[in-house]
């Protein structure tokens, strides 16, 4: 068993978790892709939201700052259905006013969460 040192954390991890990272390739790493569930917006951003976010901020750090793979995280809102328009309704706004608005809450919450996404849509 291999002891975890803070003097070598991404040599541990490498041979922890991916047998074959430590092997130099001649070919560039295919580009990994994460993706957070996509969000509803007929409601504000709650933990649960945010709990999906983060882990999958987490997992694409681990690929990218740790293991040094390229790698892009992506996440995005859902904009339409029954239950946007039903909620909009309820408010007295129009569903696009409402998918706006709680588009730039789930933006902002992942900003002051630092959630580095590469992709929002």
């Amino acid at each position: 068993l291999t002891r975890f040192t803070a003097r070598q954390p991404s040599l541990w991890l490498r041979r922890q978790f991916l047998s074959t990272a430590a092997v130099p390739s001649s070919s560039p790493a295919p580009t990994r892709y994460i993706s957070t569930p996509i969000f509803y917006t007929n409601g504000e951003p709650h933990l649960g939201h945010m709990s999906t976010a983060v882990l999958a901020d987490a997992w694409a750090r681990f690929h990218r700052d740790l293991l040094g793979e390229p790698t892009r995280l992506s996440t995005g809102t859902d904009e339409h259905g029954i239950k946007v328009q039903t909620s909009a309704e309820n408010q007295g706004i129009s569903p696009i006013a409402l998918c706006d608005r709680l588009s730039s809450d789930f933006q902002a919450t992942f900003d002051r969460l630092n959630i580095n996404t590469r992709r929002v849509v």
